[in-house]
């Protein structure tokens, strides 16, 4: 028996050349007779109600039965014998990836025993150790989805918290970054290369259900330490079915945002509709969905732009600055002379607060005048702050489309095919549109216009060879095209108002003008990487073949995929340019002989002063110079064995490998810096490889699980395993930024370095591509020993089958992740590395976090017009820095580690840390009430709670390229029972610069890093439907809909800046007012 074993593992290796991930379900269970005995031979058969499919096996010698590759529906299942009678079981609902255990018993004699069980999925999970939960059609449909996306409901279960931003599935799980998830349609991977976004976005009407493995899940999926959500899409059936529907918000029932000066207009539509039906019966089946969506709104928010007021701008051409007063004080800011410090080492103010006209920059001035509005509203702080209502429109509309074609060749063959498309397109407009004189000034954070365009086909085929051997074969394509664009691209507008060498000549992509912003907060201009190109194209290829030998159901197989894409954009093509404020400002006395710690410029000078001086304090510029196509590739095996040791316990063993190919470039146009020898390695070159990363070949991942039914309605569960994730983080392109394919640079005025300084605004600074990496030039770097991140998840759930189809979970859940990526923002501070370059970014293996927490969870599956899940997560993740987003872009990050040779610093609770989690969800078919008024009403809901998040306090100190410097902590910044308000949610008093300032500008502070919490979040959303001709083939479902029912403010976190006049001060909310939507559906 065991050479017989050893073979069957040896044949499903060899034989399947590739693998899937799986979204059918499988039946299995025990055939016993009357006296508790197996009875062997018996023929068991499950039968689709909807679409006819009949799958049948025989019994072996202990009465087991097994039928696998059953998509999720309803079925009936009979047993026949001859000398038995024949059982059925019918309304048996079988759910995504899931393992039903169905016991059936046989009598003697020729009688039908018939047993009709309600519409539900197994309350207890006996067969498989992972976390998670199948979230069904039901819910999909019914609960209020501000997006209509089914994403959101990723939510839902335990374990889960909301990420930072940066992709469609923003969440994290156990722990994971948010960018270490994957997403699975119908068995094909639907993550792109960048930024993990979902590639296909089907309609939640065409959705069926969805799976989120959460944690130790089985060695077949892989490409993930995070979640896992395996989604499968609605199919044709013998009977025609769908639905048309409109969902709609009007203006008149938005409500105002806590911050806005008036209520945002808005006016959106949902519209579509699916059809599905038999092309032949029994055999041929289509499902197809629309959707269309057209939203207009007008955002209205209250923003900080320059008090000109203060702002005396002479007919002779002089700008008086001697009614600038301070934030804080409400004192004269005394203005001093850049100029005469650099030249002479000590402070001179400019006479009566007054710049001279020869002195004023035409290019600042320009800025100042015809970039920037004139408050509107009195403002906070003697005007500085909240000054002006902006007011952005926002247009965007989206197409999605999806066909699937399912044909039964026999009960041994089937074949699916798979068509998606998805159609995106936004607009933003200006949010100073209309004050200024520039048409389309235009944000560097909102994308100004963007279209998008997705498009995937997947084929599927099952083969059965026989009652024992299953084979899955699977194809996809996925192509994603992304173009973004600024509405100041073309314009050439920096060289009309006299900004020095912004628009180049022959590279369109400098046409617009710089991201100016001022250091208390104001902010305007264009885009810091607009024009965007992106375009990425993946294969992947799948097999997987099953067998079951006695109690083992060994599963074998392996993936290939093939990713390309092709980014183009330059980081900063116009530049950022940083007029710094308190502490730093270039016209303000870098000897402290002035100082008013009270104030807000409290060493004096403005951020106003320098712009009109055309002194910015950093200028980040770049230029891409050539056209790049990145591409990679992975590859993936696994075999497993779930083993019913008893009837009570189940064991599984599972191996993974993974493999993630370094990333390379068509013709060769990658760069490197090598830290070692500061020299760029160019890709291809001598011994230089093709990725200039060396492979990561020790991608092992072992997974271990056991389910026991430790008592009648009573499971113990318990898994562990390790998880590698390829971190979809934009790592393509980071190789393609450096010299001499882009080329980057950051210059700083310092008043230490003398005269002349290395930038002004009128004259610019020298740029070209064919510089070479010496002058100064930042540079990007991929340790060339990068390794795949990889996490231990593991738990121990106790799930316990209670009255009224009731599961109720409890247990704990944890994870050890080693070897995260983690970007730093610049390796060559203040002492200098390599004193040739300007910023050294590099993104190496030396991230580490730990998780763990208590889950608390009940359920019930939808009977009787009730369901619901309610969901408690208490955890504490620590790590030692956050999760990179895109290398060229954290040039500015608050959150970059003190010193980057020193990590150990950085440990402590994660960005993404969220002590409490509740969640609960309920769709609820009131019971009273009869006809057509009073009958056919439901209830349905999604209430959030959850503490606050961390938040990290910061200094900005002067000449280090670098901000995410902290102070000195002094005490507790908690309140301890004080008031805590808006103004003042922590205590800012608890840090401080002293002794962090001249001569030890660059010194560490003591302060740990995110030592502050912002504030918690509650949340209800809410829906009431009304059935009308329910009892009829086609009925009508009317819908109202409410988000954030009790228009509750979710305020943001506050402010972490020390150098920022809202320091310790909440200014923004998070999500949305109430919103409410009316949706009326006709299904049939």
């Amino acid at each position: 028996m065991k050479s017989l074993r050893f073979l069957a593992y040896a044949i499903l290796i060899v034989a399947a050349p590739l693998c899937a991930q799986p979204t059918a379900g499988t039946l299995l269970g025990r055939i016993l007779d009357q006296t508790q005995a197996a009875v062997p031979a018996a023929i068991v058969e499950a039968h689709n109600e909807a679409t006819g499919l009949k799958l049948a096996t025989r019994t072996d010698s202990a009465g087991g039965y097994w039928i696998p590759a059953l998509p999720p529906g309803t079925y009936l299942l009979t047993v026949n014998k001859p000398g038995f009678g024949t059982a059925a079981r019918t309304g048996v609902v079988l759910a995504i990836d899931q393992k039903l255990r169905v016991d059936l018993q046989l009598s003697l004699g020729t009688l039908l025993q018939q047993e009709t069980v309600t519409a539900s999925v197994q309350a207890l999970q006996t067969q498989s150790a992972e976390t998670g939960e199948v979230i069904e059609s039901r819910q999909i449909l019914d609960l209020p989805l501000l997006g209509r996306s089914f994403l959101e409901l990723t939510r839902l279960t335990s374990g889960v918290t909301g990420g930072s931003g940066g992709n469609t599935l923003n969440i994290a799980v156990n722990g994971q970054r948010e960018f270490a998830n994957s997403v699975v349609v119908d068995g094909v991977e639907a993550t792109s290369n960048r930024n993990n976004d979902t590639s296909i976005r089907p309609s939640v009407d065409a959705v069926e259900e969805f799976k989120l493995l959460a944690s130790a899940y089985p060695a077949e999926y892989g490409r993930a330490s995070g979640a896992v959500v395996a989604v499968q899409m609605k199919s044709g059936a013998n009977r025609p079915h769908g639905d048309l529907y409109e969902f709609f918000r009007p203006n008149s029932t938005a409500a105002r945002s806590f911050f806005a000066a008036e209520s945002s207009p808005l006016k959106q539509h949902n519209f579509g509709g699916t059809l599905g039906g038999p092309i032949r019966k029994d055999k041929t089946f289509f499902f197809a969905s629309y959707e269309g969506v057209r939203q207009r709104n007008a955002f209205s928010y209250l923003d900080s732009v320059p008090p000109a007021g203060q702002i005396g701008l002479s007919a002779n051409g002089s700008v008086d600055l001697s009614h600038l007063k301070d934030p804080l004080t409400g004192k004269q800011i005394p203005i001093f002379d850049p100029y005469f410090y650099a030249g002479n080492y000590y402070a001179s103010p400019f006479p009566g607060n007054v710049i001279p006209a020869n002195r004023v920059s035409p290019a600042g001035k320009a800025v100042l005048q015809n970039f920037f509005p004139a408050p509107d509203r009195t403002g906070a702080l003697n005007g500085w702050f909240s000054n002006f209502t902006s007011r952005q429109s926002y247009a965007y509309d989206a197409d999605t489309a999806s066909v699937r074609i399912d044909h039964i060749f026999s009960e041994q063959d089937r074949l699916s095919a798979v068509y998606h498309y998805g159609s995106f397109a936004s607009d933003t407009g200006d949010r100073f549109a209309g004050r200024i004189p520039v048409n389309g000034g235009g944000d560097a954070d909102y994308g100004d216009h963007e279209n998008a365009r997705n498009q995937a086909l997947s084929l599927s085929e099952t083969h059965l060879f026989s009652s024992h051997w299953l084979n899955e074969f699977r194809a996809g394509y996925t192509r994603y095209r992304l173009d973004q664009s600024s509405l100041l691209n073309g314009r050439n507008l920096a060289a009309q108002f006299g900004l020095g060498n912004v628009n180049l000549p022959g590279y369109p992509q400098t046409s617009g003008f710089p991201d100016i912003y001022l250091g208390f907060g104001a902010q305007t201009g264009g885009s810091t990487y607009k024009p965007l190109n992106f375009l990425d194209r993946n294969y992947q290829f799948s097999d997987e073949v099953t067998a079951r030998l006695g109690r083992h159901q060994l599963k074998a197989g392996a993936q290939y995929r093939r990713v390309n894409s092709a980014p183009f954009f330059s980081l900063f093509p116009t530049g950022f340019q940083y007029y710094a404020g308190p502490g730093i400002s270039l016209t303000g006395d870098p000897n402290y002989n002035f100082y008013d710690p009270a104030a807000f410029y409290y060493n004096g000078g403005s951020d106003i002063a320098d712009l009109l001086l055309g002194l910015p304090y950093s200028v980040n510029l770049g230029l891409q110079l050539t056209s790049p196509e990145t591409r990679s590739w992975e590859g993936s095996f696994f075999t497993q064995d779930t083993w019913q040791v008893t009837r009570a316990l189940a064991l599984y063993f599972g191996m993974r490998y993974e493999y993630f190919a370094p990333w390379t470039e068509k013709s060769n146009q990658l760069a490197n810096f090598d830290l070692g020898t500061s020299q760029m390695l160019i890709a291809g070159h001598g011994s230089n490889s093709a990725a200039l990363v060396a492979p990561d070949r020790n991608n092992f991942a072992p997974r271990f699980g056991a389910a026991w039914m430790a008592a009648p309605h009573t499971v113990v569960r318990a898994g562990w395993g390790i998880f590698y994730s390829p971190e979809n983080d934009a790592r393509e392109d980071v190789l393609t930024k450096n010299y001499p394919f882009a080329m980057q640079q950051t210059s700083f005025n310092s008043l230490y370095s003398g005269l002349p300084f290395a930038y002004t605004l009128d004259s610019g600074v020298p740029r070209t591509g064919a510089s070479v990496p010496s002058t100064g030039q930042n540079v990007l770097l991929v340790d060339s020993s990068m390794r795949t991140g990889y996490s231990q998840l593991f738990n121990l759930m106790l799930q316990r089958e209670l009255p009224g189809g009731v599961a109720a979970e409890a247990g704990y859940a944890g994870s050890l992740s080693r070897k995260l990526p983690y970007a730093i923002g610049n390796l060559n501070r203040a002492s200098r590395i390599t004193p040739a370059f300007g910023q050294i970014q590099g993104q190496f293996s030396e991230g580490s976090a730990n998780y763990h927490s208590l889950q608390l969870k009940a359920s019930r599956r939808f009977s009787r017009g009730l369901s619901f899940l309610a969901a408690y997560t208490f955890a504490k993740n620590i790590d030692n820095g956050p999760a990179p987003f895109n290398l060229g872009h954290n040039l500015n990050s608050h959150n970059q580690p003190q010193d980057p040779f020193l990590l150990n610093l950085e440990r402590a609770v994660a960005d993404n840390d969220v002590r409490h989690t509740l969640v609960i969800s309920s769709l609820w078919r009131l019971p009273f009430g009869k006809g057509p008024v009073l009958g056919g009403w439901q209830v349905n809901g999604i209430y959030t709670a959850r503490s606050g998040l961390p938040v990290n306090v910061v200094r900005n100190p002067q000449d280090t390229g670098y901000d995410g410097l902290r102070p000195n902590a002094l005490r507790d910044p908690s309140l301890n029972g004080g008031p805590q308000t808006l103004a003042r949610y922590f205590d800012t008093g608890a840090f401080s610069t002293a002794g962090l300032t001249g001569a030890n500008k660059h010194a560490l502070g003591n302060a740990g890093r995110n030592l502050v919490r912002g504030p918690g979040l509650a949340n209800l959303d809410f829906s009431l439907f009304k059935e009308l001709l329910a009892e009829r083939k086609a009925r009508i479902q009317l819908r109202f809909e409410f988000f954030n029912i009790t228009n509750t403010p979710h305020f943001a976190n506050p402010s972490g800046d020390m150098s920022s006049g809202s320091f310790g001060s909440i200014t923004q909310t998070t999500g949305n007012p109430r919103i409410a939507q009316f949706a009326a559906k006709l299904l049939w």
